[in-house]
């Protein structure tokens, strides 16, 4: 990777999978509520809002299953060079991707504010690292990354991800939550 291109185009790259994770999430949440279907959704969901118990433990198995995800999308984008089935690959994780963040608008449409109160503490920085894992892949498509460059990558996901832990973990927006 060139040190003057590939950081531009793997920002567009982040940038564009942020954006398609978030338009999806806004779509479903505004299906459930243009719908009428909120009621329904929250019979389905059940949440409860009283949030993961504030302990490290917590903290850390959230960490450990997120970065688990971002880990995988890079694993692909490290295999990528050796793949013959590319295609099975992006739809796999363009799949993934959907389901995660039609699941998040599902949630929002369901609760409301309720559900933008539990998100926004600990949201910003899994679109974050999620966004830069798949920005990461979407790359890879066009330019094998070095070893030390996916490193870092890696690095960075796993520091988002685990300030979000810790943010998901012990930080409550608003009321009993």
């Amino acid at each position: 990777m060139t040190h003057q291109r590939a950081p531009r185009s793997l920002l567009l790259h982040c940038a564009t999978t942020a954006v398609a994770v978030s338009a999806l999430a806004m779509m479903t949440a505004a299906a459930v509520i243009t719908t009428g279907s909120s009621e329904a959704a929250r019979r389905l969901l059940g949440f409860d809002f009283d949030g993961v118990n504030r302990s490290l433990g917590d903290a850390i198995t959230i960490t450990a299953h997120n970065t688990a995800l971002a880990g995988g999308v890079l694993a692909c984008a490290t295999a990528l060079p050796r793949l013959s089935r590319r295609l099975a690959v992006d739809v796999l994780l363009a799949t993934i991707l959907t389901l995660n963040a039609a699941a998040i608008g599902f949630a929002i449409g369901a609760y409301r504010a309720n559900a933008i109160a539990a998100l926004a503490p600990h949201a910003p920085f899994e679109l974050a690292a999620f966004s830069l894992a798949g920005g990461a892949y979407m790359q890879a498509r066009k330019q094998a990354f070095t070893a030390r460059s996916l490193t870092f990558i890696g690095a960075t996901c796993a520091v988002l991800l685990a300030a979000g832990a810790f943010l998901e973990t012990y930080v409550r927006l608003g009321g009993s939550r």
